[in-house]
C-alpha cells in the first residue's frame, strides 16, 4: 500500500510539488531517498527535514497491510461500527420496552385509587 508524501505532518504542497520534481510520490520513497533532498526543499531545513522523515518513518509504521485486520482476529472499523449500532438499537428497545412498563404500572396504581 503506497501512503502519499502529503499524509506526512510537516509537509506541506510545495514541498510535495518540490519532491514530484525528484520523482518521490510515496513515503517509501521518500524514507528510501537521501534525507538532503528533504532538507533542500524550499521552506525545509535539516531540523525540519528530520523531524518529517521520523513522522514519515512512524507513518509506515503505523500502516497495516489491507486485509490484515481479518486474518489477526481484529475487527475492522466498519464492523466495530455495525456492531455499536446493533447495541445502540437494542437499548433503544429496551428503553421504549421499559417506558411501556413504567406506563402499565402507572395505569395500575391509577386504577386501585379509583377502585377505593
Amino acid at each position: 500500500m503506497a501512503i502519499p508524501v502529503k499524509n506526512v505532518r510537516g509537509i506541506g504542497p510545495k514541498t510535495v510539488a518540490y519532491l514530484a520534481t525528484k520523482k518521490i510520490k510515496t513515503v517509501e520513497q521518500l524514507l528510501k531517498s537521501n534525507s538532503d533532498i528533504l532538507a533542500s526543499a524550499p521552506g525545509i531545513g535539516p531540523a525540519r527535514a528530520e523531524a518529517a522523515l521520523i513522522e514519515a518513518a512512524n507513518l509506515m509504521a503505523s500502516a497495516t497491510p489491507a486485509g490484515k485486520a481479518e486474518r489477526t482476529g481484529n475487527k475492522s472499523t466498519n464492523a466495530k461500527r455495525k456492531d455499536k449500532k446493533k447495541k445502540d438499537k437494542k437499548k433503544d428497545k429496551d428503553k421504549k420496552k421499559n417506558k411501556k412498563d413504567k406506563k402499565g404500572k402507572k395505569d395500575k396504581k391509577k386504577d386501585k385509587k379509583k377502585n377505593k
